[in-house]
């Protein structure tokens, strides 16, 4: 009965297995390389130093090269055993130490990914206040420049009227005549 208990939990093991080896494990590897190459890659686009300083005291991939090169272990260990025979072959606390591991690095990815996240939105939070901002200041600007050339043209206007009024020879128009 024990040996029988026993292959009933490998012939699971396997139902779980195949289940496994039919989904497509190589685009799931592909997109943790992309993962990777764009974690890699992707500049922080206007960190100041303060901002910098901030990302370092994190445990960011960027900063933990641990944490990519484990996603890289994984793939090679799903890779190599990513056939039905070779997740047979493994023993079951194997299986169950690689399952950890690849649970254990989701979480820390996912951590990743919300901290990254959270920064863009910030960042695109920034970038609005920001051109709130800029934009409000330029209607500012062209109110103080539309008040300057209106107060010109009344000074202008005050001074030509001022000339105006001493001079009445210029005056031009004819006295209504009595009739």
């Amino acid at each position: 009965q024990i040996h029988e208990k026993e292959e009933q939990e490998m012939n699971e093991k396997n139902d779980n297995a195949s289940c496994l080896s039919e989904e497509p494990l190589i685009s799931a590897d592909q997109v943790i390389e992309e993962i990777v190459e764009m974690m890699e890659n992707s500049p922080d686009p206007g960190e100041t130093e303060e901002e910098d300083e901030e990302e370092s005291s994190r445990c960011s991939s960027r900063t933990n090269p641990s944490l990519l090169e484990e996603i890289r272990q994984l793939s090679q260990a799903s890779n190599n055993n990513c056939s039905h025979e070779g997740l047979s072959l493994m023993p079951s606390s194997a299986l169950v130490e690689l399952l950890h591991r690849v649970e254990a690095t989701i979480r820390e990815y996912s951590e990743e990914l919300i901290n990254q996240l959270a920064r863009r939105e910030e960042l695109e939070f920034e970038k609005e206040v920001k051109n709130t901002f800029i934009t409000a200041l330029m209607e500012v600007q062209n109110r103080q420049k539309e008040q300057r050339e209106s107060g010109k043209r009344r000074r202008r206007d005050k001074a030509l009227s001022l000339q105006g009024g001493t001079n009445p020879t210029e005056k031009t128009g004819s006295m209504p005549a009595k009739v």
